[in-house]
């Protein structure tokens, strides 16, 4: 009878151990994936830890596509000037729009393919600006920043990537 409480001792201890064990690979696992998610076990000093994790979350687009900041600006001039009208105005506002991307080989066929529905979108970003915003001194800036986010978003919708990273203005008149 001391036999048998002793053999149920050693196998509730076995078990017990089992348990603990695995709770520890478990805990080792889940600390050990969150430092490689965030970087911590990276080679190249160039990308931190922040700069991994705001990847993993999205905040970096252009590093979550892998477009290269360092790669040489390429450029696209859409061939025609925007006109439309100031809203709640008679003015008119006219612009020659181009592009730049770092990734050209991507973001060129696709600017060049779904130019209409990039003209569509840029106008209608267009269309709602006012008088108020024309006297803003930030106008241009604003104005291009806008357009940057319309043609991104088009051409995710419609390639599943945008790459548009920045939006000139080679000619803009208001009247």
């Amino acid at each position: 009878m001391a036999d048998d409480q002793l053999e149920k001792s050693s196998n509730s201890t076995a078990k017990l151990a089992m348990i603990g064990a695995g709770a520890v690979l478990v805990i080792a696992a889940a600390v050990g994936g969150t430092l490689m998610a965030t970087g911590a076990f990276n080679d190249d000093p160039a990308i931190s830890a922040e700069d991994a994790l705001s990847q993993l979350e999205g905040g970096d687009a252009d590093r979550a596509s892998g477009i290269d900041r360092q790669a040489e600006p390429f450029y696209h001039e859409f061939e025609r000037p925007l006109l439309t009208n100031v809203a709640n105005s008679r003015k008119i506002v006219q612009a020659k729009i181009a592009i730049m991307t770092r990734d050209a080989d991507n973001v060129l066929p696709n600017v060049q393919k779904h130019d209409f529905a990039l003209r569509s979108e840029m106008l209608d970003v267009m269309r709602k600006v006012t008088e108020a915003d024309i006297d803003s001194p930030d106008f241009r800036d604003e104005l291009a920043s806008k357009l940057q986010d319309a043609i991104n978003s088009t051409l995710k919708r419609m390639t599943g990537r945008g790459g548009v990273e920045e939006v000139l203005f080679t000619e803009l008149v208001v009247q």
